[in-house]
């Protein structure tokens, strides 16, 4: 049987608000990256409750991986069924509702798309049967994972790593 506390760790509260304001939780299996229009974006389900009702309603965020790379932007908000209900500017780390939404949102989008970089590096090395640089590879990950400067840095790092490996240089 489902309990309470087993369905409420399905949403990650992104933002808490006073008696006046709103609870915004997304949901965290929720993550689509999709293009629209020839353009990256990420897409998560959030849930928005109202402190003085306790009303709640569901949405989905939308914004642009170019927007998350430069910080700040457009985020969509939409129905469940992807109809437009408005527009709203960002600034990550800006300190309101929106922007720890975005926030999360971004972050669950590069982790996705650092883990099929990773995913697809150790699948070429696998195929080329070099099994002790999946290893290493493994490992320098972690250590780069755990003390990163910033994303492009791993970025950089991954391309370089599996020039490395695939080349042997």
């Amino acid at each position: 049987m489902f309990s309470g506390a087993s369905l409420a760790s399905e949403w990650e509260i992104v933002s808490k608000a006073g008696q006046t304001g709103f609870d915004i939780q997304i949901k965290k299996d929720s993550l689509e990256v999709l293009s629209v229009g020839g353009v990256l974006h990420a897409q998560m389900i959030m849930r928005v409750r109202s402190a003085s009702d306790n009303a709640v309603d569901f949405e989905k965020l939308r914004v642009r991986q170019s927007d998350c790379v430069r910080g700040y932007g457009r985020v969509e908000r939409l129905s469940l069924s992807d109809k437009t209900i408005s527009l709203l500017d960002f600034l990550l780390d800006g300190g309101n509702n929106t922007s720890h939404a975005v926030n999360f949102i971004c972050t669950q989008a590069w982790d996705y798309e650092i883990a099929k970089l990773v995913a697809d590096v150790v699948g070429d090395l696998d195929y080329i049967g070099n099994t002790s640089a999946v290893r290493a590879f493994d490992e320098n990950l972690e250590r780069v994972k755990a003390q990163p400067e910033s994303k492009a840095q791993t970025i950089r790092w991954l391309v370089r790593e599996t020039h490395r490996i695939t080349i042997g240089k």
